[in-house]
């Protein structure tokens, strides 16, 4: 079977990554599977919990830790775990998520039965530590079957598959670092550049966990804005740029709404529809001023 690299970039986790690499160790993958993890300077206590697992070999399994000596970001710390990637397929968590127990095999298998694709997507779980909420995407998944995946995803950034449930052949992930590189808003910079570019394969199942905690990045919506800006500026198409320029004010009204900024948040929602009128806006809207009923009514109703 296929050898699998699953690369941990590691940064102030030490309360979840005990669970995120167990996770990778219990793996129902009968092949080799090799975990390697880049801590980037940690301050609290991951590195002391990292020390356990220094050059542990069992079961097929092997770990390899890399204490870094200076912070220098994720992409960075990819960049030393491909160099330790010797398997035909990797995969990327972040230190505080958590794999299902059948991800590596289920994915492979999916690859194997499809050699055209270069890599596959899934779905999985919104996960606080205790309770797990499906993540369904449905939406995108009817784009995919129609053949518009790379329209549905330019258009927004919060309805596709994140990068955690992803397996890539390695030849793929290396070509997409330079993506990544060029993209604070990875993730999204790299789905749009797969669909467009390479044979990308979507396996409806639920495959991982993504941890919801008070410091995940989409939390940090001031810091990310200008990040969204720019793919939406320089790499979306033409043809979809004004829609994901629209969408991006739009969930940052939606934000300001929730963090109390009404002021704020409602001129985000006129700039989406001067941009481009979106039909979301009415639902964002009422969602913060109607009875969840209403809601229901409303959402069915809804065109996206």
């Amino acid at each position: 079977m296929d050898k699998v690299t699953v690369i941990i970039p590691s940064y102030n986790h030490a309360d979840y990554i005990d669970e995120t690499i167990e996770s990778c160790l219990h793996q129902n993958y009968e092949g080799q599977i090799d975990i390697v993890i880049i801590d980037d300077c940690s301050t609290d206590s991951t590195r002391q919990v990292l020390k356990k697992y220094t050059n542990y070999k069992a079961d097929n399994r092997s770990i390899e830790v890399v204490f870094k000596e200076s912070n220098c970001g994720i992409n960075h710390s990819l960049n030393i775990g491909l160099e330790y990637s010797v398997g035909r397929y990797i995969q990327v968590l972040a230190s505080d998520d958590v794999m299902c127990r059948d991800k590596i095999k289920e994915q492979v298998n999916f690859l194997e039965n499809n050699p055209s694709f270069d890599c596959v997507y899934s779905r999985g779980y919104i996960y606080d530590g205790y309770n797990k909420i499906e993540y369904f995407l449905n939406k995108f998944k009817e784009f995919y079957k129609i053949g518009r995946a790379l329209e549905y995803v330019s258009q927004q950034d919060w309805g596709g598959p994140l990068a955690q449930s992803g397996l890539f052949k390695v030849e793929l992930f290396k070509d997409l670092m330079h993506i990544r590189r060029d993209y604070k808003s990875d993730d999204w910079a790299m789905i749009i550049v797969a669909l467009r570019d390479y044979s990308v394969g979507y396996y409806d199942i639920p495959c991982f966990l993504y941890r919801n905690h008070g410091d995940n990045t989409y939390k940090k919506y001031w810091k990310t804005f200008p990040m969204r800006i720019d793919v939406a500026s320089r790499l979306v198409d033409e043809k979809y740029r004004r829609k994901a320029l629209s969408n991006i004010m739009l969930s940052q009204s939606e934000y300001l709404w929730n963090d109390g900024c009404k002021l704020t948040s409602i001129k985000f929602l006129l700039a989406s529809n001067l941009i481009c009128l979106n039909r979301n806006s009415i639902y964002v809207l009422a969602r913060s001023l109607l009875s969840e009923r209403i809601l229901r009514i409303l959402k069915s109703l809804r065109k996206i």
